[in-house]
């Protein structure tokens, strides 16, 4: 969130936008950071670059089609979750409870689905020789489809040469049959 970044409310004026912008590229330019660690020093550089975005994102002319949805995306979330508060106040505790056991049993649900779907060793062996079938079979396919093109290649390259040997000799009885015809005049 561009607004949690710069650390700003949601209706903030531009200039309180530019002016926290400011304070935090003080604080995270790379130029102002000193014996860092190279990690440390990407991850500041990181911040820092978010923080360009954000002010980007929130204050150039160039963002702001994007911006409005952005705005409107957040308002709609902010509307749900009100509505969402204001269910779970009119809730009776009976129908509160009967919620909470249907979240505990699709978790449930969902941990079996993942356990079930978690390979076991003999399912992992199997997997392994799949995998491992496949890869032979590919290899087996490439090696078909390279001969099948080097055959191809062979057809292509011994028909150029047919027909530049039939070229050669039309070329060579033209130039017969001109002789004979200079030596006939």
């Amino acid at each position: 969130d561009p607004y949690d970044l710069l650390g700003v409310a949601f209706n903030a004026t531009d200039a309180e936008i530019s002016k926290a912008y400011k304070k935090l590229a003080l604080k995270l330019h790379p130029d102002k950071q000193v014996n860092l660690t190279s990690e440390k020093a990407q991850l500041i550089a990181k911040q820092f670059h978010d923080v360009k975005e954000a002010r980007s994102f929130l204050l150039d002319p160039e963002h702001a089609q994007v911006r409005q949805k952005y705005i409107a995306k957040r308002e709609s979330e902010r509307l749900r979750r009100e509505a969402d508060a204001l269910r779970e106040r009119s809730m009776s505790e009976r129908r509160k409870r009967l919620r909470e056991e249907l979240k505990a049993k699709e978790a449930s649900a969902a941990a079996k689905a993942a356990a079930a779907a978690k390979p076991n060793s003999s399912s992992n062996e199997q997997q392994q020789e799949f995998v491992e079938k496949l890869r032979r079979e590919g290899k087996r396919k490439r090696q078909e489809y390279a001969q099948r093109d080097a055959e191809a290649q062979r057809e292509v390259d011994m028909e150029r040469e047919l027909q530049r040997q039939q070229s050669k000799r039309k070329h060579e009885r033209e130039t017969k049959e001109r002789l004979e015809e200079r030596q006939v005049r």
